[in-house]
């Protein structure tokens, strides 16, 4: 348990279908997330809890902040999007012997960036 919450979890433990989905949604997921860092690396981000530096939110300027949505100062984070591989069948499987106690139904990070 993290944080009162229990770990997420998949809805069947058959590795090979988990392979099988992870290879169907690879392109879109990490299509969807390149479009979501380049949507903050050039409108900004703004108004978003723990993102930014007070001075920034005031007004202030230095490197770390730019102009944001509505030509307000915001921090630009330091993203960088890197398309990742999908997890080897071989990593996956020691981390389920090792972490998960063998339940596959807990290997959720098969597709990653």
């Amino acid at each position: 348990l993290r944080g009162g919450r229990s770990k997420a979890r998949q809805t069947h433990g058959d590795i090979d279908l988990l392979f099988d989905e992870a290879a169907m949604v690879n392109e879109p997921f990490l299509d969807l997330m390149a479009t979501l860092v380049d949507f903050v690396l050039v409108e900004g981000v703004r108004d978003v809890p723990g993102v930014g530096t007070e001075d920034c939110r005031l007004g202030g300027a230095n490197e770390e902040c730019g102009l944001g949505l509505g030509g307000t100062n915001v921090a630009r984070p330091a993203l960088a999007f890197q398309r990742g591989p999908i997890k080897r069948p071989e990593r996956a499987l020691q981390k389920l012997v090792r972490r998960y106690e063998r339940d596959v139904a807990m290997l959720t990070d098969l597709v990653r960036c």
